[in-house]
């Protein structure tokens, strides 16, 4: 009988962990500067919305327990990333 795989939770975390720094590093540049092109406001909201969904994801994540709840947290982290892809 085959055993089910366990949710890999930890290295979605360190993925997450990775993506918000990057987020983070990218938005102190462009607050810092001082020409902001109009087009790249719409993109820079949905950028902010992007972190705050993971950011409010990964502090669910690190309170999950049961293999259940970390099943349904990495199907949300796929949903997020489809909704802002």
């Amino acid at each position: 009988m085959a055993r089910k795989a366990k949710v890999p939770i930890e290295k979605t975390m360190k993925r997450v962990d990775l993506t918000l720094k990057k987020i983070g590093d990218f938005l102190k540049k462009w607050e810092s500067v001082d020409a902001k092109p109009d087009q790249m406001v719409p993109e820079i909201s949905r950028l902010k919305r992007f972190r705050d969904a993971l950011a409010q994801w990964k502090r669910q994540a690190g309170s999950s327990k049961s293999e259940a709840e970390r099943e349904k947290l990495i199907r949300e982290f796929v949903l997020i990333c489809e909704t802002y892809s």
